[in-house]
C-alpha cells in the first residue's frame, strides 16, 4: 500500500513538472571556452523540442537550466599506424562531461543530469544531444 502511495505521488510530481515546464533559460554552462559550443548546441537542441521554448532572460523563464563541465582532448585519431599519436599526425578525439540542473524561480532543482561522452569528433554536440534527449523524455513524463 505504502508502494502504491509513493509511486502516486511520485507520477503526480512528473505530470506536474512537465505541465510547468515551458519556457527555459539556459544560464552558464561553465566559464571553460571549451563549453561555448555545447552551449550554443544545447540552446539549439532545446529550440527542437515541442512545448519547450528557450528565453533570452530569466524574468521570462519559468525554469532556468545551469551546469558546468569540461571537455578535452583524449588523444589523436590517424588511419596510419605508423604516424604515431602527435597532434601533427592525426585529428583529435575529445572526451568530457557536462552536469546540468534544472531549477524553479525559487530554486528549487526539479532535474539534473549528468553527461559524459567518452570518446567523440565533436565531444560538445554529443553532450548537448544527450543532454537534451533526457530532459525531454522527463518533460513528457516518459521517463
Amino acid at each position: 500500500m505504502l508502494v502504491k502511495l509513493v509511486l502516486c505521488v511520485l507520477l503526480a510530481h512528473a505530470v506536474a513538472f512537465a505541465q510547468n515546464v515551458t519556457r527555459i533559460y539556459v544560464d552558464g554552462i561553465g566559464q571553460k571556452s571549451s563549453l561555448e559550443k555545447a552551449k550554443k548546441d544545447l540552446v539549439a537542441q532545446l529550440r527542437k523540442v515541442k512545448n519547450v521554448q528557450v528565453v533570452d532572460s530569466p524574468s521570462q523563464a519559468n525554469v532556468i537550466l545551469s551546469g558546468d563541465g569540461e571537455i578535452y582532448i583524449k588523444g589523436f585519431y590517424s588511419l596510419n599506424p605508423r604516424s604515431g599519436i602527435s597532434p601533427a599526425n592525426g585529428q583529435p578525439v575529445y572526451g568530457g562531461y557536462l552536469s546540468v540542473e534544472l531549477k524553479d524561480a525559487s530554486g528549487a532543482t526539479l532535474w539534473s543530469y549528468l553527461a559524459d561522452a567518452p570518446e567523440s569528433k565533436d565531444a560538445a554536440h554529443e553532450l548537448s544531444k544527450d543532454i537534451v534527449r533526457h530532459l525531454a523524455a522527463q518533460l513528457s513524463g516518459k521517463s
